[in-house]
């Protein structure tokens, strides 16, 4: 049997492939044609295992130091490798670091990649929030909130499709929140009113404190401004920042004081309207 060296010079012989690295031996074909000619010439098992190969290489190589640089490439290969476990893994690793310098639409393409791998693979509830928020999250930066909010309702629907009351409980407030800071048709202080409700009925059924907090402060935003009037938007941040204090919710006090200064102002100047 011919070794590898053999079997490259042959094909380079035969202008099938070129040489595009001196210090290291990598080759690539001369033509895509080629190349998935090649590809689809091989069994989907032999397919398979030579994905996982490469992946692993690219782990041996790079696994204690730049491993974040390739995430990206070894979500597909294990994604064609079959291996949903870490084609998840490594799509949401990916996502994240796009998402943290705002490449909204890489972002969105790998979030959606490790979705999918989830409907092959079972995942914790804990994944799939946050695969589900930072998709959201994604959209809204790229101010396409209409996708916002279908994400979130895809969301809704899967965690009821397998009765996961923790994941629903996230996805009514993250619909709340899109509604009722969300930008042109999606802002809707009624639906966002709604679903914040449901919510917080459903927090009180799972005794979830953290998420009551975070339920309350968004009353507060969805009510300075309309429905039940600034008074009530005041009782529900108080609520907020009191339970968020008792739990030690560093991020959830900030946010609620932030958001309760200019209610406070708003309810000193109706009432010196009033008088």
């Amino acid at each position: 049997m011919m070794n590898l060296a053999t079997q490259l010079t042959q094909l380079e012989t035969a202008q099938l492939v070129r040489r595009v690295g001196e210090e290291e031996a990598t080759y690539m074909f001369k033509h895509v044609l080629t190349q998935d000619a090649a590809y689809h010439s091989l069994l989907v098992k032999q397919r398979r295992e030579i994905h996982r190969r490469v992946a692993q290489a690219y782990e041996a190589e790079y696994g204690n130091t730049c491993l974040d640089d390739y995430a990206g490439i070894l979500a597909k290969h294990y994604l064609e490798a079959g291996d949903d476990k870490q084609a998840l893994i490594y799509a949401m690793r990916a996502g994240d670091l796009a998402a943290r310098v705002y490449a909204n639409t890489e972002a969105i393409a790998f979030y959606s990649q490790a979705l999918d791998a989830t409907k092959r693979n079972s995942a914790t509830t804990a994944q799939l929030i946050h695969l589900y928020a930072a998709r959201g999250r994604a959209y809204e930066l790229a101010d396409d909130y209409v996708r916002a909010v279908e994400n979130y309702r895809e969301m809704q629907t899967f965690a009821q499709s397998r009765s996961d009351r923790a994941l629903e409980l996230e996805s009514l407030m993250l619909q709340g929140t899109a509604y009722a800071t969300g930008l042109g048709d999606v802002r809707n202080p009624i639906k966002a009113q709604e679903f914040v409700m449901q919510a917080l009925a459903l927090a009180n059924e799972l005794s979830d404190r953290k998420a009551q907090a975070h339920i309350y402060w968004n009353l507060l935003l969805n009510n300075r401004f309309g429905n039940e009037g600034p008074f009530k938007a005041i009782e529900y941040g108080e609520k907020s920042l009191a339970l968020a204090r008792e739990l030690g919710l560093t991020e959830q006090i900030a946010l609620t004081l932030k958001d309760l200064a200019p209610a406070w102002a708003d309810e000193r100047m109706q009432v010196v309207a009033g008088r």
